[in-house]
């Protein structure tokens, strides 16, 4: 972000995609620097995430107890929804119908 001439503190919006820890391991470093921004996150998505390997359960979550540390700033989404002037969260459970009626044309 220094690159840019930006700093985590400035930063509104926050979207996670899924809850696991290659895609939120930085957050909780996030969090502590940026007090303010909202993290959207699907409906489904929770603290503990699990896959079966190789007969074994391995955690591949996000570090353990962050959503819960930061309930207050999340937004759970379960539709198409607006965060910014024309910026929209589409959860890949949105079928091609609901896509279309606001111009998303594209196919997951």
């Amino acid at each position: 972000m220094q690159k840019l001439g930006k700093k985590i503190e400035d930063v509104d919006i926050v979207v996670l995609s899924h809850a696991h820890y290659d895609h939120g391991n930085g957050f909780p470093l996030f969090l502590e620097k940026n007090k303010t921004a909202r993290l959207y996150v699907q409906e489904s998505c929770r603290d503990n995430c699990y896959a079966l390997e190789d007969g074994e359960m391995e955690y591949i979550g996000l570090p353990e107890g962050m959503l819960s540390k930061c309930k207050d700033r999340i937004e759970r989404v379960d539709s198409i929804t607006e965060i910014a002037d024309g910026v929209y969260i589409v959860p890949h459970t949105i079928d091609r119908e609901q896509r279309l009626k606001v111009g998303l044309e594209v196919d997951f």
